[in-house]
C-alpha cells in the first residue's frame, strides 16, 4: 500500500477493454499472454488493447482545488456501514494502448525536425 505525503493511504483503479481482458482470460503457464495490436487504418477500425490506470488520495482544505475529484465509497473499519462516502481527488493517470508500432511518432519527428517548425 502506498501512502500520501499525510500518512492517508492512495487508491487505485485499473480499467481494460475486451481486448486486453479476453487475452488475460485465456493465458496461462502454458499459453502465453499476447495482447492484439490496432489498426492505424480508420476504415478498419481494429482497437487494440487498452489499460486505463488512475491512483487517487484522500482530499482535505489544504489542498489546491486544481484536483479533478469524485465522490467514492472508501472501505472503513470505523464506519457502521463499513464505507465511508469521501471525496477523492485524481492524482496520476496513465493510458496504455496497443496500437500499430511508431507509425504516429515517426510522422510527428518527421514534422518536428523541420527548419521552421518551433514548439
Amino acid at each position: 500500500m502506498l501512502y500520501d505525503s499525510q500518512g492517508r493511504p492512495a487508491y487505485y483503479k485499473t480499467h481494460i477493454n475486451s481486448e486486453a481482458y479476453h487475452p488475460f482470460t485465456r493465458s496461462s503457464d502454458d499459453i502465453p499472454l499476447k495482447l492484439p495490436t490496432g489498426s492505424e487504418s480508420a476504415s478498419l477500425q481494429k482497437l487494440g488493447a487498452i489499460a486505463l490506470k488512475s491512483a487517487w488520495k484522500l482530499i482535505d482544505e489544504k489542498d489546491p482545488h486544481t484536483y479533478i475529484t469524485t465522490p467514492a465509497l472508501v472501505v472503513s473499519a470505523q464506519s457502521e456501514y463499513k464505507c465511508d462516502l469521501t471525496e477523492l481527488a485524481l492524482i496520476s493517470l496513465h493510458v496504455a494502448s496497443k496500437m500499430a508500432p511508431l507509425r504516429y511518432s515517426e510522422h510527428f519527428y518527421q514534422y518536428a525536425m523541420q527548419p521552421s517548425v518551433h514548439f
